[in-house]
């Protein structure tokens, strides 16, 4: 959802969800490629809407080593739909 740099170091991420599923099976997860919960890990934030922003210890000042992306990882239960708006804001600063 958001490319990063290489060289990029992350200060903090931003997620902004409407109430996405019809029950309380949702869970979402921000990270990069091959770590997608290095930045907020299960969160139930899309059963109802909300704001869930960097939880993940060791998450904050990760420094990219390549061009990557930020990514979120839906988890629903067997049968269950989602349906909504989802934004992801992330902070991060480039060394001089």
């Amino acid at each position: 959802m958001v490319k990063i740099p290489k060289g990029a170091t992350l200060l903090d991420v931003l997620l902004d969800t409407s109430d996405m599923d019809a029950g309380t099976d949702m869970l979402l997860s921000v990270g990069y490629t091959g770590a997608l919960t290095a930045f907020i890990s299960s969160s139930n934030v899309g059963q109802a809407g909300g704001i869930a922003r960097l939880s993940v210890a060791g998450g904050s000042q990760y420094k990219f080593t390549d061009d990557d992306t930020i990514q979120v990882e839906v988890t629903l239960a067997g049968g269950t739909t989602a349906t909504g708006t989802m934004k992801l804001s992330a902070w991060y600063t480039m060394d001089p």
